[in-house]
Order: C-alpha cells, then sequence, then structure tokens
C-alpha cells in the first residue's frame, strides 16, 4: 500500500465542502467516519548523565500517531529513523508479557505475517496492556514532555474509482479527509490518499522486461513511484485543493505502510 497525505492549512468551510462535493460527483463507496490524533513529544534534556551538560543533549521528538481505523494500534517514530507499533489487542492478554512470533495459537496467522513483515521492515513491535501514550506519559514522562496534540474530527472516509487517471485502466483509490484541531483551534484540512491498485497489468512488455532486470530495492522504488505518481495525477485531475502533499517514507529499501503513514503525517503537521 502507498499513501500519502495533503494538508490544507488555508481551508475555509467553502473550500471543504466543495470538495466533498466533488468525491460525490464520482458516485464512491462511503465507508463511514474516521478520526486521528497525533501527539508530539520532545525529549527531556535534563534526563542526562551528570557528565553531560544539558546544552551538550540534542533535540529528539517523538510522534505518535492512533488511527480510528486501526483500533488498539499505535504508531510511533522518533526523529524520522525509528519506527514502533503498539497494540492493546492481544488473543490472550495472560501472554501480554510473552509474546512469542512464532506462537500461532495466540495470534492468528494473517497477523503474524504482519508482526514479522513489521521487523523485517526494521520497524519494531510490540503489545502494551495501556494505550502506548497513557504509558509515555506516566512510565516516560522522566524522557518526554508532551509538546502538541493534533487531532483529526469528523472524518469521512471514500473509495473510488477513476478511469482517467492513466490510459491502461480504472484506477482505485481510497480517500479520507477530516478537519485538524490543534488543542481545540482548527488549522485546516487533511486528506489521506492511498493507491489501491496492484501494477500488474499496467505495462507493456518492453517495460516487463525492464523491472525483471531489477533488484529488490529498484524494483521497490519503482513500484512506489508509479504509485504516488497515479497520486499526483488524481490531485490534479480531480481539482484537490492546493497545500502541503507529503509521501516521504522511512526507508527507501524497505517500505512499512504504518511507518511510513506516521512519517507522512508528522510531516503535514508542522505547526
Amino acid at each position: 500500500m502507498v499513501t500519502a497525505v495533503l494538508f490544507v492549512n488555508n481551508a475555509t468551510p467553502s473550500t471543504i465542502t466543495a470538495f466533498h462535493d466533488l468525491i460525490s460527483n464520482e458516485l464512491p463507496t462511503i465507508e463511514g467516519k474516521w478520526s486521528f490524533q497525533l501527539k508530539i513529544f520532545l525529549n527531556n534534556k535534563y534526563s542526562k548523565p551528570t557528565s553531560v551538560a544539558s546544552s551538550q543533549v540534542p533535540s529528539r521528538y517523538l510522534y505518535t500517531l492512533q488511527l480510528s481505523y486501526l483500533p488498539g494500534k499505535a504508531i510511533s517514530i522518533i526523529n524520522n529513523t525509528k519506527a514502533l507499533v503498539t497494540t492493546t489487542q492481544l488473543k490472550n492478554e495472560e501472554k501480554a508479557t510473552n509474546y512469542d512470533l512464532e506462537d500461532t495459537t495466540e495470534v492468528d496467522s494473517v497477523e503474524n505475517d504482519r508482526l514479522r513483515n513489521q521487523f523485517e521492515c526494521g520497524a519494531a513491535t510490540d503489545a502494551t496492556s495501556d494505550p502506548w501514550n497513557v504509558f509515555i506519559s506516566t512510565k516516560l514522562q522522566s524522557l518526554w514532555n508532551l509538546k502538541q496534540t493534533i487531532k483529526g474530527e469528523g472524518g469521512n472516509s471514500y473509495v473510488v474509482s477513476l478511469g482517467n487517471i492513466t490510459e491502461s485502466k480504472h484506477e482505485v483509490f481510497r480517500v479520507r479527509t477530516t478537519n485538524c484541531f490543534l488543542h481545540g483551534v482548527f488549522k485546516g484540512f487533511l486528506i489521506e490518499i492511498e493507491s489501491l491498485d496492484s501494477l500488474e497489468g499496467d505495462q507493456d512488455n518492453e517495460e516487463k522486461e525492464k523491472i525483471a532486470k531489477m533488484d529488490d530495492k529498484q524494483r521497490l522504488i519503482y513500484e512506489f513511484s508509479v504509485k504516488i505518481n497515479k497520486i499526483k495525477r488524481l490531485i490534479e485531475v480531480c481539482d484537490f485543493p492546493q497545500g502541503k502533499l507529503c509521501f516521504n517514507v522511512l526507508s527507501d529499501s524497505k517500505l512499512d505502510h504504518y511507518s511510513d503513514l506516521c512519517q507522512q503525517y508528522s510531516d503535514a503537521l508542522q505547526f
């Protein structure tokens, strides 16, 4: 899955209404309401060895993202380099402290594969009995200070199929929209865009031969670039409102949907 986040910081009620009308004209499948919460923590420079001056401690930021369509999960990144996905939804809470990826009696095979893939992409994952934000605020309060809480409320989710994005076929996208608030003050309009189509059938024979000669990293970058270009084309063709488009990833050699999504939210919501 490849996503991008578009943030419109000068959005007005008419801008938002016009965009929803635009999406409605495409006869989308409506998936319902959603919301998010992004918390930004700054490291406590006074929590350090006595031999180190606080002025020598670099600033580090911890971002935690919770999405209502991923219930029980929190995605965190530190300084845009390291990622962590936590969950409070275990099959057996009694074994939350002794969690084994190979124990398929506790985790179904689909979740087991997802967690293993999380490790392979360079992101840690763990399970906690308390929400991750609560854990940071209570157990790690000497290390991290909460600076901002950004909320997305009243969000809508659509799946749209458009035939004028590429010449080959209809392209399918999931579009999520929401109003963003910083400590209760409206800051802008956020649009999360996800390309749902596979690339099979998009290439001619010459291009398929070219892709076959690529190594794994080159193929990953190629597929990512193609999908991002489709998202950009969607924004252009459908005349999305102008804003800050973020599609950065933590690692261009190992894409991870959750970690990259948190990266994009943290890039877009810089106030």
